[in-house]
């Protein structure tokens, strides 16, 4: 199975909540964008993914979050120019944890 394949299979599997452990979580999700960046250092999206995952972290960690946050946030992951796969599984990934604290997606 080619890598894109590969990826592709698993954002499928993304709906049935069957993601490996190593791709849930912000911090595990900040894990991968790092090693991305890593190997491929003149790509911004990989260090768009770090800012990303730092954010959510930070809100994931925090007491009192506003809906402003959440929102900030949203939008955030909406403005990037060229999301890729695990995007879209970071992205749901958010919304369900912002569902999951009572905000508005």
């Amino acid at each position: 199975m080619t890598g894109a394949a590969r990826v592709s299979s698993i954002v499928s599997m993304n709906a049935d909540d069957q993601l490996p452990e190593a791709w849930k979580g912000p911090e595990n999700l900040r894990k991968y964008y790092i090693r991305c960046v890593a190997g491929s250092p003149n790509y911004p999206h990989w260090e768009h993914g770090v800012e990303v995952c730092d954010r959510w972290l930070e809100l994931h960690q925090r007491a009192n979050v506003a809906q402003s946050d959440v929102d900030e946030l949203i939008a955030r992951l909406r403005a990037e120019s060229k999301p890729g796969s695990m995007w879209s599984i970071m992205t749901d990934q958010i919304g369900a944890w912002a569902k999951q604290r009572g905000f508005t997606v």
